[in-house]
């Protein structure tokens, strides 16, 4: 990828740069994905990119043609997108371009005993439907735990 697709990446090596990138893109389509709500993207036909280019540009005013946005999603994975697409989706999910979408979803760097350099990801995100389970289990268990009392007083 181009230098310009990927800030706030200097002084590591390119392939170190390659990886993170890769997050990156990865990450925004996923939140791309879990904002349409839709099945995954494998299965998107070439309706589904005509229909996620007009929400784009009904949200963002930028126009991203159904074949750029299908090439990204599932074109080869070492095609390298336009900047201006990469800023377009990322003002899709509310980001004020790429960079802040890069900026916001940084990843932190260790180094193994052989000297590589791994990215992982910093923060670990709870899946809501755990929240709302373990919730749900926190209820029942005061309201059992209310009547157990109530009944052995």
């Amino acid at each position: 990828m181009p230098a310009e697709t990927a800030p706030g990446h200097h002084g590591l090596t390119p392939t170190v740069i390659r990886s993170l990138e890769m997050l990156h893109l990865s990450d925004l389509k996923r939140q791309v994905e879990r904002i349409l709500g839709w099945e995954p993207a494998r299965y998107w036909q070439s309706s589904d990119f005509t229909q996620l280019s007009n929400k784009i540009f009904a949200y963002t005013y930028h126009y991203v043609s159904a074949r750029d946005l299908q090439r990204f999603w599932q074109g080869p994975p070492a095609a390298v997108p336009h900047p201006p697409l990469l800023d377009t989706l990322a003002q899709f999910i509310d980001f004020r371009d790429w960079e802040d979408f890069c900026t916001h979803h940084t990843y932190g760097i260790i180094e193994t005993g052989h000297g590589t350099i791994r990215p992982y990801p910093r923060v670990w995100e709870v899946p809501t439907r755990w929240v709302l389970i373990l919730w749900s289990l926190s209820v029942l268990a005061s309201i059992l735990t209310a009547v157990l009392l109530v009944w052995f007083r």
